[in-house]
Order: C-alpha cells, then structure tokens, then sequence
C-alpha cells in the first residue's frame, strides 16, 4: 500500500494527509495500515467498534521492532487518534513483545484517523514527526471516510537511526532491558529527581530487580514484568516533571500579569486623583473669575460715578486707572493659569484613554485565556459551557458496570484534566454524580455519591489540592434525558465535574 504523505518544507513543518473514519453505532469496522519507509515491515490492523459513546479499538500488529533501535531518546511508540479540526489524542502505548500480539484502547471521539509515532515516552501530549504508521479508509459501506491535512506534530525525538526497517538487533541485552535503562535515564535528565523523587526511587528499584532477573537468564517473564513496571514509573515521573515544571512556568507568568495589573491600576487610581485634583483647581478658578467679573463690573460703576466728579477728584481717577492696569495683570495671568490647566486636563484625558485601552487588552487577554482552558478541556472530553462555568461529562462507561471502580480510559482522561488543573490554580471543582431510574432510590444515591468521590480521590492523587474540589451525589433525582429508553438511561448514568473561578454553584434540581 502507498503511504500519502505531503511534506511542507518550512523549518520542521510536516503534513501529513489522513482519512477519517465516521463510524457507525454498533458495527465492527475493519481498518488497515501503512507504513512510512521509517517503520519496521510489520502489519497493523484495527477493529472499531462504536457503542453507547466510545469507540473502543482492538489493534493487532506482526512483524514489528521495539522502538528502542532508533536509539537517541526513543523509547516508545503511541497510538494516536486524530480528529479533522486537528487534536491528537494519546490513545496508550503501542507495547512490543516479540513482534506480534494485539492491544486495546477506546476513545469518547466518533470521527477519526489513527497513526502511530515513536516517542521519549508514551505519555507524550503532542505526537512527533517520527512518524510510522497511519490508517487507511476502511471498506465499509455503512462508514464514511474523509481526507484531511494535519500538521500538529512536535518535532522528532533525537535518535541515531532514522529507519529500523532492515534493521536486526544482534545485542545482548534484552529490548524490554534496554528500553528501561533508556527511559530511566531520559527521566535523570528531564530532573525527574527533583520533582518525581518518590516515583523515580520505585523505578530504579523495579530496574534493578530486572537487570538481576536479566543475568540470571531462567525467568524472562519476571524480567519483562520488572522492565515494564520501571518504564511505566519512569515515564510517569517525567509526566509529572514536565507537568511541574509548566506549572511552575504558568505560575511566574499569572504573577508577572497580577504585577503588572496592580501596577496599571494604582496609575489609574493615581490618574482619577489628578483628574479629581484637576477639576477642584477648574472650579476654583471659575469661581475666582466669577468674582473678577463682579470686581470689574463694581469698579465700572464706580468711574461712572466718579466721571460725573472728574474736576473735584482728578486724583481718585489717576488712582482708579493704576488699579485697572493691576486688574488687566491679574487677568492676563489668570487666563495663563487657565491655559495652563487646560491643558493638563487634556494630559490627564489622553493618558486615562491609553489606561482605559490597556485595561480592555487585558481583558481581551484573560478572555483569550478561558477560551485555551475551554479548548484544552474538549480536547481531554465532553465539555459544555453553562452559567455554573465549564462542565466535563464523564459516562457510566468508564466505570466498572454498578461499581464506583474507574477504568484506566477514564484514569487516563482524568490524569489529562489534572495536568490542565495544577496549571490554573485559580480554577474550583465540584464532582456531581448521577444514576439512572433502575434500582432504589436509596442504591442510586450511595452509587452516584462513591462515584462522585473517586473522581475526586483520583484527581487528589494527580496533584490537584483537595481543598479546590467538592464532591456531590444526586442518583437519579436529575436525569438529563428520559429514562424509558437505553440511550436516555445511558446520559443519565453519568459523572460532571463543573469548573469555575470562585466558590462553584450547585446546579438548581
């Protein structure tokens, strides 16, 4: 089969041209894969089913190479889903074990491609240029395919080889081994000592217990199972560095922006001073000039009086003149005090219209913010925005059937939520829970209640501070569809975390 690819060269700008696959309810749709000249001659092919608002994947894949021979940093490789408005979402790590087997995820997504890139660790966000695999059109006439550009990718991570289609690994270490050592000392370098210091102490004891297993040569499966184990706490510690270290970023930058708010809002206050100060000093100078007025009209009458005696008081009119040529003085440097004035008002205006500008940015700025937050939630599930603020729906399907038990899918989604969440310390949670009609009232609640509180417990261990979150069971007492039929009893099973700045609302029943 023939790879479509179409490369844009302008730094490491790649497009890649996809097919999505619509996929309808209910139906096993066949999907096949091609290779890029990068990836191992192995075969892939995947199963998609859609039900009750997952589409879960089974993916099997023969002939395949462990991602650890493109040496540099990779370690492992990712399955991805795509969607044609361009998010990637980490569907899990495509494992290898002796070249063949299968493996299987799910996705909350209905219209999408899939491919497939090697990676520093399978916790990745963003997939790389390293690209190996993409899905074809499948060949179903009750699915719909559609071609799309996506050029979303990170650049490659460094490696030594940039294809292991012919390549064969004649070392001595085992790859399960070797991809260990490699992801330990990838998270040594990412400072995951520093930040993930409980996780990175359990990963070197599981690596060390693999490399004893690895020289022993009698118990592979115990080696193999110490190695994944040390892969999957490696990866997580430079997750969480990685998340920590954002984290710490975003902090600097919220309190840079709070600095500079503060200080833009004491000159503004500075300003309404002076503009207060301004209009005292205006209105002082009109009064000032009201009495002048008064002045001059009283000395008016008065050399009219004294006209009608000029003979008798020459000396009165000498004295009055000298006191005409002292008032037109104080009038001359009243009008100059008042052009003076006059134009610091207008200073005064024009500096409060640049402020005022300013201030909008800002606000455009902290809009621009909540709308990111809002892209950044969609792209880990279902959200809504309400009057209570952002609400992310998490279906009955991942939890186990009439458990409070989270899947590793929703495990998954919620570890994505947290990593939004640690970044946007200003944001509060409450986690309602709600059931179906089936069962008691009294059954319903308790179940809506546990499951409410291990979302909550989950996020707690992701990092999230207990004190943002608030937890709350309904059971069935706030259906959101009718429960007279499977698919409304489906939406009514579910679990919303509402999301907003402040104490969060409860919702009116």
């Amino acid at each position: 089969m023939m790879f479509a690819l179409i490369l844009a060269v302008s730094g490491f700008a790649l497009d890649v041209k996809l097919t999505a696959v619509q996929y309808p309810e209910k139906v096993d749709v066949d999907i096949p894969f091609t290779h890029t000249d990068r990836a191992p001659n192995g075969q892939l092919e995947a199963e998609v089913t859609y039900e009750q608002g997952q589409a879960r994947i089974e993916l099997q894949f023969k002939d395949m190479k462990a991602p650890v021979l493109f040496g540099g940093d990779v370690t492992a490789y990712v399955l991805w889903a795509v969607t044609r408005d361009g998010i990637a979402e980490n569907l899990g790590e495509l494992y290898i074990d002796e070249g063949s087997g299968k493996a299987e995820y799910s996705t909350g997504q209905k219209n999408f491609a899939m491919i497939v890139t090697a990676e520093t660790h399978f916790l990745v966000t963003q997939p790389s240029e390293l690209l190996l695999h993409t899905s074809e059109p499948a060949d179903n006439k009750r699915a719909s395919n559609s071609t799309f550009i996506f050029s979303g990718f990170a650049p490659a991570p460094d490696h030594d080889l940039e294809s292991i289609a012919h390549f064969e690994y004649k070392g001595d270490m085992p790859l399960e081994l070797m991809q260990a050592e490699k992801t330990y000392a990838l998270a040594e370098e990412n400072d995951a000592l520093t930040y993930a210091s409980d996780i990175m102490r359990d990963a070197k004891i599981t690596l060390a217990q693999a490399r004893g297993l690895s020289k022993e040569k009698r118990n592979r499966k115990g080696m193999v199972d110490y190695a994944r184990r040390s892969v999957a706490l490696s990866s997580e510690a430079i997750r969480i560095t990685e998340r920590k270290i954002e984290a710490e970023r975003l902090a600097e930058e919220i309190a840079r922006r709070r600095a500079e708010m503060e200080a833009l809002q004491s000159k503004v206050e500075q300003a309404q001073a002076a503009r207060e100060t301004a209009e005292q000093q205006k209105a002082q100078l009109l009064e000032d000039m009201s009495n002048l007025s008064r002045e001059i009209q009283s000395v008016r009458e008065e050399r009219e009086s004294l006209a009608e005696r000029v003979t008798e008081a020459q000396a009165a009119v000498n004295n009055l003149k000298e006191e005409q040529a002292s008032i037109g003085l104080a009038m001359e440097q009243l009008r100059e005090s008042k052009a003076e004035l006059e134009s610091q008002k207008a200073d005064l205006e024009a500096s409060m219209v640049n402020l005022e500008e300013r201030m909008n940015s800002l606000k455009e700025e902290k809009a621009k913010l909540s709308q990111r937050l809002e892209g950044a939630l969609k792209m880990v599930a279902d959200t809504n925005q309400s009057a209570r603020g952002l609400i992310v729906n998490l279906p009955d399907i991942l939890f186990d059937f009439n458990k409070a038990t989270l899947k590793d899918p929703a495990k998954i989604t919620l570890a994505k939520l947290a990593g939004i969440l640690i970044i946007m310390p200003e944001l509060n949670l409450r986690v309602e829970g709600h059931t179906d009609s089936i069962g008691t009232k009294e059954y319903n609640l308790k179940l809506s209640e546990q499951r409410a509180d291990s979302v909550l417990q989950f996020l707690k261990e992701q990092g999230v501070d207990a004190g943002r979150m608030i937890a709350a069971g309904y059971g069935m007492e706030r259906p959101r569809a009718d429960n007279a039929t499977d698919e409304g009893r489906a939406k009514n099973r579910r679990v919303e975390i509402v999301i907003a700045e402040g104490v969060v609302q409860e919702a009116q029943p």
